[in-house]
C-alpha cells in the first residue's frame, strides 16, 4: 500500500443523531493541518503589517504581534466576554474563539466540521480586513 499524506476526510452522511450538515463530519489530517497554520500565520504577518502601516512603521505594531504570540491577550479577551455577557449577549458566546491567536492553537490533526470552519473563517477574514485597511491607510497617504 502506497504512503499517502492524510488529506481533509469527511463523510458525505448526515450525522443521524443531530442531523447536521456535511462540514460537521469533516475532519482535517496533518497536511491539512499545516495548510491551515500557514493560513493562520499569513493573517498573522497581515496584521501586524496593517498595524505597521497604520502607525508608520513604528514599532509598537511589532510589540502587538509579540504579545498576541505569546497569549497575553487573554485577559483582554475575558474582560470583553464579561462586558458582552453584562449587555445581554450569551455565556456561550467567547470572543476569545475568533481571535487569530486561540485559532492557531486549536487547529490540530482531527480538528472537525464547525471548528475547522470558524479556524477557516477568521484565517481568511483577517487577511481580508488587514489588507482593507493598509490599502486605505496607503492611499488616503497618498493623497496627502
Amino acid at each position: 500500500m502506497p504512503f499517502r499524506l492524510p488529506m481533509i476526510q469527511y463523510s458525505m452522511e448526515a450525522s443521524s443523531r443531530s442531523g447536521s450538515a456535511v462540514h460537521d463530519n469533516l475532519q482535517i489530517g496533518f497536511a491539512d493541518c499545516i495548510g491551515i497554520h500557514y493560513l493562520l500565520h499569513f493573517a498573522m504577518a497581515a496584521l501586524v503589517t496593517a498595524l505597521t502601516v497604520m502607525l508608520r512603521g513604528s514599532g509598537l505594531s511589532m510589540t502587538f504581534g509579540v504579545i498576541c504570540s505569546t497569549g497575553a491577550t487573554m485577559l483582554l479577551y475575558r474582560l470583553t466576554n464579561i462586558l458582552l455577557q453584562k449587555c445581554g449577549v450569551s455565556k456561550a458566546f467567547d470572543i476569545g474563539e475568533y481571535a487569530l491567536e486561540n485559532c492557531i492553537k486549536a487547529v490540530t490533526p482531527g480538528l472537525h466540521g464547525g471548528d475547522f470552519m470558524r479556524v477557516l473563517a477568521v484565517g481568511i477574514g483577517f487577511i481580508l480586513v488587514s489588507t482593507l485597511v493598509a490599502v486605505l491607510v496607503m492611499r488616503k497617504r497618498d493623497i496627502r
